[in-house]
Order: structure tokens, then C-alpha cells, then sequence
């Protein structure tokens, strides 16, 4: 006799989101530069306050409207894509580059930075940022 088998995933319980849930999440922005990304239909933009710090990543994917808030409480800018394709990826490239947005950290979100609290992903991603720029110079 064969059973049957039924699998509920919780979000909350694994690191892996669906990809169809894509979004911008942008830190050290100021208002007007969020709408005039907006207009160019870059897709879901939210903007993370200061009170996402200490959340997973993971937590603020999930249950973005929770975090969102005014994201220029850091001085450095970011841009966490979660859930783009290749093709999501180079269109918001291109379009910060065509607006001459300039010292903007860019980021994908992968199965370990969603465990991490938004403060330590900040933190790595600014540490790497710095890396590169020095090599760079050399």
C-alpha cells in the first residue's frame, strides 16, 4: 500500500528563499536617488532601516515590510540584490552606472550571507570593498 507524503518548507527555518521573490534592497540612500531608481523600473526596491541591523538577512527578506524604514543611516551605500537572474543583475548595474552613482557596494544575497545579521554582511562587504580598491591601486 503506498502513502502519501506531503513537505511544508518554512522560510524562517531554511536560508533558501524562492527565486521568483526578487528584490533591491538599498542602504545609505537618500530618498530622491531611491525614487529615480524607481523610475527606471529596476523592479522591487525597499529601502532597510537602521532597526534591521541586528536581523538575519534571512528575517529581513522574508519579512521586508518589517525593516523597511529611511535606509541613509549609513554612510556607506549598498545594494543587496536578492533573487535577480544574470540578466536582473547587469540591468541594475548598468542603470547605477548610467545615473553616475559612484562608491556604491553591490552584493547578491547567497545561501550563507542570509544567515548572517545585516550589520555582519555590512561589515564584510565593506572589508572586501576595501580589499579590492587597494588592489586595484597597485
Amino acid at each position: 500500500m503506498m502513502g502519501s507524503f506531503s513537505l511544508t518548507i518554512n522560510l524562517h527555518d531554511t536560508p533558501y528563499v524562492p527565486y521568483n521573490f526578487n528584490m533591491l534592497i538599498l542602504i545609505g540612500f537618500r530618498e530622491s536617488e531611491i525614487e529615480t531608481l524607481r523610475e527606471h523600473h529596476l523592479g522591487v526596491i525597499y529601502s532597510v532601516g537602521a532597526g534591521a541591523k541586528k536581523a538575519s538577512v534571512m528575517d529581513i527578506v522574508n519579512d521586508i515590510e518589517k525593516f523597511t524604514g529611511d535606509g541613509a543611516w549609513h554612510e556607506r551605500k549598498f545594494v543587496i540584490m536578492h533573487g535577480l537572474d544574470n540578466e536582473g543583475i547587469k540591468n541594475t548595474l548598468s542603470v547605477f552606472k548610467n545615473l553616475g552613482l559612484r562608491d556604491v557596494i553591490f552584493a547578491t544575497t547567497t545561501p550563507t550571507s542570509l544567515t548572517w545579521t545585516l550589520e555582519n554582511l555590512l561589515n564584510e562587504l565593506i572589508e572586501e570593498h576595501e580589499y579590492f580598491k587597494r588592489q586595484k591601486s597597485r
